[in-house]
């Protein structure tokens, strides 16, 4: 356990409240802090360049290449909050089956199966189990965030992260930096392949107080009366610049992307834009025009769609050419001797042009998956060599 700079002695039914358990949506609050600020958070030098001037990444050879799946690790940094019990309108008190937590279950269920052993898949929960019967509830209890991960990436490891969902109710704070990070170290432990991170949540990150100079910088994620309340309120601020600062670093640095999926609340929409950001910082953002940046979901069917769409793009649609010439024009993707159209409805786009990684969309990846079907990525010449 990282150390605590503070603790703060709550009583349960004071620390629901706070949470957002008693009528906050998805605005959840309280932790402790555990890195002094933004730029303080450690940095985990593996000794190895994996960014885009790596010597691993692909460079220009002309000629015609097989090119299968992508074979990837990812981990899910999955939101355990207490807001999590809460509907996707933010109604209390609902039967655990409606619950955002559930749903989020249910995705996680259907859609990590249909990866095969293409990737493998680890999860960190955030924050730490709280027993739900525990006389009283320290802030420091609260937003725990313990070092390490509840399951390392691997095939087959659904069962796994479902037995770390079902162990716990969801309540607590909302420690999304620090779940982050561990998740991040995982990877760089486990894998020089392709890496990827998906976060879950429903609400802004918190619980590091000393981004809140004085209580006019904060940005409250729960009610603002919540946030100007002594000791306890600090925990409740956006912890920002530090969120978007490690999902800079961990795309710029480590070459790890992140997708965003986020459950908006409409109560609070400077919130949900803060998950846009997020969602550009970590490098992955949909790009679809009119709609948000992170991945919404505002009901079990979205939620599910957002995890298949990201699963999709990771593997099953998703490939890696070992030639990247300068001139764009030179390069091409076919599926059993036809040439595709970038095209994001049917046809192949750039994901990260840098490292060769691309996706096939809609009946392009259906047609590339099909039993026998030979992919190829073309290079007609390389004017710059």
């Amino acid at each position: 356990m990282r150390r605590a700079s503070h603790v703060t002695t709550l009583a349960v039914p004071s620390l629901l409240a706070a949470l957002g358990i008693a009528g906050c949506g998805a605005k959840t609050g309280l932790e402790i802090d555990r890195y002094d600020a933004a730029m303080d958070a450690p940095s985990f030098d593996t000794g190895r360049d994996t960014g885009p001037d790596s010597p691993d990444a692909p460079i220009c050879r002309p000629g015609s290449f097989p090119i299968e799946p992508a074979r990837a690790d990812m981990m899910l940094v999955i939101d355990r909050s207490g807001s999590m019990r809460l509907g996707f309108d933010g109604q209390e008190d609902l039967p655990e089956d409606f619950w955002r937590w559930t749903f989020l279950r249910n995705a996680v269920a259907t859609s990590l199966p249909t990866l095969g052993d293409r990737v493998r898949i680890g999860a960190k929960l955030y924050p730490d189990p709280i027993p739900p019967d525990l006389p009283e509830i320290t802030a420091e209890i609260a937003c725990r965030c313990t070092d390490g991960v509840d399951v390392r990436p691997a095939v087959a490891s659904t069962p796994a992260i479902l037995a770390a969902m079902d162990a716990f109710q969801p309540l607590g704070g909302t420690p999304t930096v620090e779940a982050l990070l561990d998740a991040r170290q995982a990877l760089l432990d486990s894998t020089e392949g392709r890496r990827f991170i998906v976060i879950a949540t429903d609400g802004g990150p918190n619980c590091n107080p000393r981004v809140m100079a004085n209580p006019a910088t904060c940005t409250c994620t729960s009610a603002r009366d919540a946030c100007l309340r002594p000791d306890e309120g600090i925990y409740s601020c956006v912890d920002d610049p530090r969120m978007t600062n490690t999902l800079d670093e961990t795309l710029t640095r480590f070459g790890i992307p992140v997708f965003v999926i986020g459950i908006p609340d409409d109560s609070r929409p400077d919130l949900t834009d803060y998950l846009d950001r997020m969602a550009v910082a970590g490098g992955r953002p949909r790009t679809v025009p009119g709609e948000r940046a992170f991945y919404s979901a505002r009901s079990d069917a979205e939620l599910a769609d957002a995890f298949t769409q990201i699963t999709g793009s990771i593997s099953r649609c998703a490939f890696v050419s070992p030639s990247v010439p300068t001139d764009e024009s030179r390069f091409f993707v076919s599926v059993d001797g036809e040439r595709l159209a970038r095209d994001t409805l049917d046809g192949w786009t750039w994901t990260d042009r840098d490292r060769g990684e691309i996706e096939l969309h809609g009946p392009a990846c259906e047609r590339a998956n099909a039993i026998g079907a030979i992919v190829e990525a073309i290079v007609d010449d390389c004017p710059d060599l």
